[in-house]
C-alpha cells in the first residue's frame, strides 16, 4: 500500500474516532471507503473503464448520503462527492489529461470529505453539537457560523416535491 493510501486510511480512523457519536458519520466513511477501495482494486485488476466505475461508485455514495442524510455537515459530505464525480467526469471528457493530476484531485476530494467529518465530529466533542446550536440561536461571530453550517438540519427532506 503505498504512503498516500495509508495516509487517507489513517485519517478516515481518526476522523471515525472524532466522529464516533455522531449519527451516520461512520456510515459515511464506510461508505466511501469501501467506494475507494472497490474503484482501487478495479483499477488495479486492469478492467476496463476505471474512471467510470470510480464515479459510479461515488455516484452510488451520493444517493445514499441523499437518502438518508439528516444534518448540514452530511450535505457537505455528499458535496465532497459530487466533486469526486466532477473530477471523474473532467478526466473522462479530457479537461484533466494527465493521470497523476486526477488522482491528486481525487485524492483533495477524499481529505475534503474525511476534513469535514473530522471537524463535525471535533465540534460535537468540544460541545458544539446539535444541542448546543439550539441553546445559543441567537448568537453571533464566525464561531456559530461555522457551526450552524454544520449542525443545522435539512431545509427539505429527502425526495421532498413541492405541490405535497
Amino acid at each position: 500500500m503505498p504512503w498516500y493510501d495509508a495516509a487517507l486510511l489513517a485519517g478516515a480512523v481518526v476522523a471515525m474516532f472524532l466522529s464516533w457519536k455522531l449519527p451516520r458519520a461512520s456510515l459515511w466513511i464506510i461508505l466511501g471507503a469501501l467506494s475507494f477501495f472497490l474503484s482501487y482494486q478495479w483499477h488495479v485488476a486492469g478492467w476496463p473503464y476505471p474512471a467510470v466505475f470510480g464515479a459510479s461508485t461515488n455516484l452510488a455514495v451520493c444517493f445514499a448520503i441523499y437518502a438518508k442524510a439528516e444534518l448540514k455537515y452530511e450535505m457537505r459530505v455528499w458535496n465532497c462527492f459530487h466533486l469526486m464525480i466532477v473530477i471523474d467526469l473532467l478526466y473522462l471528457s479530457g479537461w484533466i489529461s494527465s493521470r497523476y493530476d486526477y488522482a491528486v484531485g481525487l485524492e483533495l476530494a477524499n481529505w475534503l470529505g474525511i476534513l469535514v467529518i473530522g471537524v463535525a465530529g471535533l465540534a460535537d466533542r468540544a460541545g458544539y453539537g446539535h444541542n448546543w446550536l439550539l441553546s445559543h440561536r441567537r448568537r453571533s461571530g464566525w464561531v456559530h457560523a461555522v457551526f450552524a453550517r454544520l449542525w443545522d438540519t435539512r431545509e427539505r427532506p429527502p425526495f421532498w416535491h413541492a405541490n405535497e
